[in-house]
């Protein structure tokens, strides 16, 4: 599997050679030696089909299941336009930051996993290990369970809230894929997520107009290149409209699902009729992700304390179950000494 991001930085070097004069090939040939693994066989095989004469746009569709699809579609246009170094430019800029927003996303989700399983290992040492390890020294010898009722309800709360907060570990570190979970909508209700999402989907529109590709082509483009549903069908939508000759902003607009801001469509309908519709894009995606990221820190400053005080009140009532078990057996050991 092709690892987008170092794919995405080595076509950022050969959108630098292709600006100084080398030619295509050459250009290819030299990430060819300085790459490894996937990456060297790809560019390898690019590099033999180009000596035989190949078209790069069709070197390039013929790879387009192990390739990125916007990379594809950018190709394609970067060869008709005569202007690939700057295509591949926008390739590689637009993956690298897309990475950077998935790690901090990333962030947010591991972040309460690390505190989740601290207070799970804790409260399994305060209420399984030591309160064996100290009834064992206190009787001398190993110790019968009890089965008492109370022993039998504290126990099984015990393993009712370990077994949650185990869940909820799973849940984040496998990003909510349950089948009885719709995570689109969970992540679209996610304020860091979705502002993330219509950062992207702006950057997209914006490097597509900036590279002339026509209004009414962008969301067939757009649409085979954004991994989201909610936003495929919406992109998808928009372009049959325009297919039958309906205008730009009033596609987007009535076909916008009501994941999509309201302000992001004003901006653009406004921007269309000044005639600023690139600008608007560019300001859009700049502006969604300053969002994000004050809702990522948002987000992980207030998962602190809050994080923090579940996990004491975790380990205070674990702590509160290996007393309930500890002290009849230490009341037994003082009676019996007295």
């Amino acid at each position: 599997m092709i690892n987008t991001a170092e794919f995405a930085y080595f076509n950022r070097q050969l959108a630098g050679l292709l600006k100084s004069g080398i030619p295509l090939e050459k250009g290819i040939q030299e990430l060819s030696e300085k790459s490894e693994g996937e990456l060297q066989r790809l560019f390898s095989e690019m590099e033999q089909e180009l000596k035989k004469g190949v078209a790069f746009e069709d070197i390039v569709k013929k790879r387009e299941k192990e390739l990125p699809s916007l990379y594809t579609d950018l190709c394609s246009i970067g060869v008709k336009s005569g202007n690939l170094s700057e295509v591949l430019e926008t390739f590689a800029s637009f993956a690298i930051r897309e990475k950077g927003y998935r790690e901090k996303l990333k962030l947010v989700r591991i972040y309460p996993v690390i505190v989740l399983v601290f207070s799970l290992i804790t409260g399994i040492i305060i209420t399984v290990v030591m309160p064996g390890s100290v009834s064992e020294l206190l009787s001398g010898g190993d110790v019968a369970y009890s089965f008492s009722i109370k022993n039998i309800i504290s126990d099984a709360v015990f393993i009712f809230i370990n077994c949650c907060i185990a869940v909820l570990i799973i849940m984040l570190l496998a990003g909510f894929r349950m089948p009885f979970i719709n995570r689109e909508i969970l992540i679209w209700k996610f304020p860091p997520a979705k502002y993330v999402k219509i950062s992207v989907l702006s950057s997209m529109f914006n490097y597509l107009s900036s590279n002339g590709v026509p209004l009414s082509q962008i969301p067939g483009i757009v649409k085979n290149s954004i991994n989201d549903s909610i936003i495929g069908a919406f992109l998808t939508d928009v372009d049959e409209d325009l297919k039958k000759g309906k205008g730009f902003t009033e596609a987007l607009h009535d076909n916008a699902p009501s994941v999509i801001p309201a302000t992001w469509l004003w901006i653009i309908q406004m921007s269309r009729e000044s005639g600023a519709l690139e600008k608007s894009f560019e300001y859009l995606e700049n502006y969604y992700r300053e969002k994000a990221d004050v809702h990522i820190k948002l987000w992980i400053g207030a998962a602190l304390p809050v994080l923090t005080a579940a996990a004491g009140i975790f380990i205070f009532v674990n702590i509160c179950f290996m007393i309930h078990r500890f002290l009849p057996l230490f009341a037994e050991v003082v009676k019996t000494t007295l």
